[in-house]
């Protein structure tokens, strides 16, 4: 029965994830021999794509190696579904995604129950459900990236040695509210 509710999310969601994927391995492109956690290929750590195989059975292989259908499948069912990414209206779902993506999953719902004048709280729950029903999509992403600003802003005070990672971040997130605005001008012009 499991099985079956997350096949049937999994599919409701594709459209969206489709793009918001997109969107993330144009950043995340690529294979990276070393950093903090090791190789990467796609956004995908060696820890994150061994901890996939063995799940599935299936022998330890180098991140090199990663086929399209198991970023996908990391990407979604890590990230995605479990941020509730795909309830979110865009641009808001790919920010969620992203902030789930870089600080797990309960932080990207805190984050958006914050952005969306709810109390702090790591659990998507009913009053979370429909408040982004009755969202203003692009003013809540506004919110939503300003807070992971302050987050990135405050995370390279406190912590220097995250410095690079934290400028890399703030100027990714930058990058982000040029699109934020075009999108948010097309909403408000068909409305």
């Amino acid at each position: 029965m499991f099985q079956y509710c997350l096949e049937s999310a999994m599919e409701v969601s594709k459209h969206n994830f489709d793009n918001c994927l997109a969107a993330i391995l144009r950043e995340n492109s690529g294979y990276a021999p070393g950093g903090p956690d090791g190789p990467t290929n796609h956004g995908i750590t060696q820890a994150t794509y061994s901890l996939w195989r063995e799940e599935h059975f299936l022998p330890d292989k180098d991140v090199w190696q990663i086929s399209f259908e198991e970023v996908e499948s990391i990407y979604q069912r890590d990230f995605w579904i479990p941020s509730h990414a795909e309830e979110c209206p865009a641009p808001l779902d790919l920010l969620v995604f992203r902030c789930s993506i870089e600080s797990g999953h309960r932080w990207a719902i805190q984050t958006l129950r914050q952005a969306l004048g709810l109390p702090r709280g790591r659990i998507f729950c009913q009053r979370t459900r429909d408040a982004v029903k009755s969202c203003d999509g692009y003013a809540v992403s506004l919110q939503f990236l300003d807070l992971r600003a302050r987050f990135f802003r405050d995370l390279l005070e406190k912590t220097p040695a995250r410095r690079e990672t934290s400028i890399a971040q703030l100027d990714q997130l930058e990058r982000l509210r040029p699109a934020l605005r075009h999108i948010g001008e097309g909403m408000h012009a068909h409305a």
